[in-house]
């Protein structure tokens, strides 16, 4: 293996860099500059960097790249749930490449990748130190966002971390359009997927079935009785970019057409924690409770919201939550069609993500993954599967856990406890 070039957040450098702060990763590329199958490990040992690849498919040139954490990480103060993260794992290279393997059984890992906001923190496979308890619920911690927010997906719907049990929903009560993959879909009988009105048959009009359930989830939830301090809870929760990603690989998108979407033909090269543009308004596929549009909140549609009384409909409620994508999951460890009961993604039952796949004999499917662990294509968004609410929290979130007991910080049995004033 040759080392050809070293890049510090996009700048070439003739030196490796002298700090330990970045999180680095290496590319591999053949002779006409196609990216080429290869595992690469940077590790900081003894004050320097230390680049080696191994499975490598072909011979050729390789690139290491340096890129700093998310924000807030370096300086994350005591006590928060970021420096407990920090504090509890170390930032590591993957042992398996996403999409192309599922994680080994010993790989329990906090590994980075670029998402809307900057440098991910994700964590992937056999991870046994990441539940959390908030609003009297069990969560595992996903993911650590570019802009430092900490993303969850639902355990327990109980104050418990030791069971596993979440509502169900159907993504969409019918499923004979393709309108049926959205989050929010629009007017089914339109014959363009997006306009510049936001009528379009991708547009974001109606509330899906699972986001309906979703909103009356979050009220149950996060509602509280505590007059004093009415907000204790939602003021704890990030608005993040939820993707629906309704990009198309072929079809026209349009009424009962075959369609597949893009996860349809995902692979290691295109697997992203991007959430990208698509349509004529640009913003039908990222979700947020607030319409933003500055470089650091990354776009939101601000479609996450209710009006609270028809009669003035400029006043809302706004819900910050969403599900998985499918490509979370595949980083976490999953792989299609393949099976893998150590990830810390496996659940009881069947789940949906908030990734379209297909529309196939005149029937909307959406992604969902098995119980035995893997995403699969083929369900039909009418049926019922679990449903696990995913929220994120602000970077500021203070938690306690037990530091002198025999179970570490994070486990089942001392769980990170959100503080809630």
């Amino acid at each position: 293996m040759l080392l050809k070039a070293s890049y510090v957040n996009g700048v070439y450098t003739d030196e490796l860099p002298t700090e330990s702060k970045y999180f680095g990763y290496v590319k591999c590329f053949d002779n006409s500059g196609n990216e080429i199958d290869s595992l690469g490990f940077v590790t900081w040992e003894n004050n320097k960097w230390n680049v080696k690849v191994t499975d490598i498919s072909s011979s050729g040139t390789c690139n290491v790249y340096f890129i700093d954490p998310p924000a807030h990480w370096l300086d994350a103060e005591s006590g928060t749930l970021l420096k407990a993260i920090k504090d509890n794992n170390t930032v590591e290279n993957v042992k398996t490449r996403p999409a192309k393997q599922i994680n080994k059984p010993d790989e329990a890992i906090l590994s980075g990748t670029f998402d809307d906001y900057g440098t991910s923190y994700y964590f992937r496979g056999n991870v046994q130190n990441n539940y959390l308890i908030f609003a009297g619920k069990c969560w595992k911690i996903v993911r650590i966002d570019g802009n430092g927010n900490i993303r969850l997906w639902l355990w327990n719907d109980a104050n418990s971390c030791t069971a596993n049990s979440v509502p169900s929903s159907a993504f969409n009560e019918k499923s004979d359009n393709n309108a049926y993959i959205g989050y929010m879909y629009g007017d089914i009988n339109s014959n363009v997927i997006s306009n510049a009105t936001g009528t379009g048959l991708h547009d974001n009009i109606n509330d899906s079935t699972i986001l309906t359930n979703l909103k009356t989830w979050y009220d149950d939830t996060f509602n509280t009785s505590d007059n004093e301090n009415p907000n204790k809870y939602t003021d704890l929760l990030a608005d993040v970019i939820w993707c629906n990603d309704k990009r198309i690989h072929s079809g026209t998108g349009l009424g009962t057409t075959t369609t597949t979407y893009l996860f349809y033909v995902i692979n290691s090269s295109s697997l992203s924690l991007k959430c990208p543009d698509f349509g004529v308004s640009k913003d039908v596929s990222r979700f947020t409770a607030y319409k933003n549009t500055d470089e650091n909140n990354a776009k939101g549609n601000g479609k996450l919201r209710t009006v609270i009384d028809e009669t003035t409909p400029t006043e809302f409620k706004y819900y910050k939550i969403g599900l998985l994508t499918a490509q979370e999951v595949i980083y976490a460890g999953a792989k299609s069609g393949t099976d893998n009961s150590n990830y810390y993604l496996k659940s009881g039952s069947d789940w949906w993500t908030m990734t379209p796949i297909n529309t196939s004999s005149n029937q909307a499917c959406s992604t969902v993954i098995r119980h035995s662990t893997r995403p699969n294509s083929g369900f039909y968004v009418k049926y019922s599967y679990q449903m696990h609410p995913s929220i994120a929290l602000i970077p500021t979130v203070q938690v306690t856990y037990n530091t002198g007991g025999t179970d570490a910080p994070g486990t089942v049995n001392n769980p990170y406890v959100v503080s809630v004033n």
